[in-house]
């Protein structure tokens, strides 16, 4: 194969994607990703973001061309999926993920040896922010509400009870719960002095830190004199050597019959069916980072053995779509 045409073939997609990704970055910022959340021509875009209406026909364009947008006779909408993520009910602000796709490349190109605590504070905090939901938006708040009251182990969670959450870093799943579940409490621990500063700031700006503790501090270390009810493990960042004191402190702060969820991390039936596919490839890039700062894989099986060996029974994983759950119960 020549120059030309294997360039053509491999890099021009790659460049052509990073590029979008540029692109929805600037139309966001330019407030022309919320304008083209309902169909507008394009003299409306233009008043509604400040922008020329010739800039305005010129990015609406390129995202027809690049199926950001479509085209319905005179106006222009974002495509379904697009909509979805612009949404203000999304998982996490469009913003925010498209800052976290940024690090996540830079990551890509750390030295060797370089972990997670060589990262400026700035990208640690907008790392944690596009991996985690965001707490501040009303519609995601009422669709947590809806599983929440639907799933019979956190059900009761609306008489209130007590929620301990190990590696919360910004605290976007635990603040979200607190406000679904307005009778509820919590404990975050985190090992980030910068992310645990975040996550106390956002609790206070969502009227929640009397609520919420947050406690900076090795997970292994961790002790209560008062048990809780729930747990959740963010274990997929969880080096090796801490994992077995944090699910000691986990055994050890739990009430008899309490249930602990952790993500498994990624949708593994869905990549063994398809070792080649997007989750395939999307995994194997996020699973390079991790293994940078020692984190181990775990598949299903593995982490249901982990937990077993740490004494919880009844443990198995609920599967979802886009993030199954292990779910264990304290004897």
């Amino acid at each position: 194969m020549e120059f030309f045409e294997a360039y053509e073939q491999v890099l021009t997609p790659l460049a052509t994607a990073s590029s979008l990704l540029q692109l929805v970055a600037r139309a966001d910022e330019a407030g022309l990703m919320a304008a083209l959340q309902t169909p507008a021509t394009l003299v409306d875009v233009a008043a509604r973001t400040g922008l020329a209406e010739d800039t305005v026909a010129t990015l609406c364009r390129a995202l027809v061309t690049l199926k950001v947008a479509e085209c319905h006779g005179d106006t222009v909408t974002l495509t379904a999926p697009w909509q979805a993520l612009a949404d203000p009910g999304a998982h996490v602000p469009l913003k925010v993920a498209l800052a976290g796709i940024e690090i996540d490349g830079r990551l890509q190109r750390a030295r060797t040896g370089d972990t997670f605590w060589s990262m400026p504070p700035a990208d640690r905090v907008t790392y944690a922010r596009s991996i985690s939901p965001d707490p501040f938006s009303d519609e995601l708040v009422e669709t947590f509400r809806s599983e929440l009251v639907n799933d019979p182990d956190r059900a009761a969670m609306a008489q209130g009870g007590r929620l301990l959450e190990l590696g919360c870093g910004v605290a976007g799943r635990v603040l979200t719960t607190l406000r679904a579940m307005p009778q509820l409490t919590a404990v975050g621990i985190e090992l980030s002095p910068d992310l645990a500063d975040e996550a106390r700031r956002r609790s206070v700006a969502l009227g929640v830190q009397d609520r919420f503790d947050v406690i900076c501090a090795d997970a292994g270390e961790y002790a209560s004199p008062q048990l809780f009810d729930y747990a959740f493990w963010s274990q997929f960042f969880f080096p090796e050597p801490s994992r077995r004191a944090a699910l000691v402190t986990l055994r050890r702060v739990l009430r008899s019959g309490a249930v602990v969820h952790a993500p498994v991390g990624a949708n593994f039936p869905a990549i063994d069916a398809d070792p080649e596919g997007p989750l395939a490839r999307e995994f194997a890039l996020w699973r390079t980072v991790l293994n940078s700062w020692d984190v181990p894989e775990r598949r299903p099986e593995q982490l249901v053995a982990e937990f077993e060996a740490a004494g919880f029974e009844d443990v198995g994983v609920i599967e979802r779509p886009a993030s199954p759950l292990l779910r264990a119960r304290q004897p």
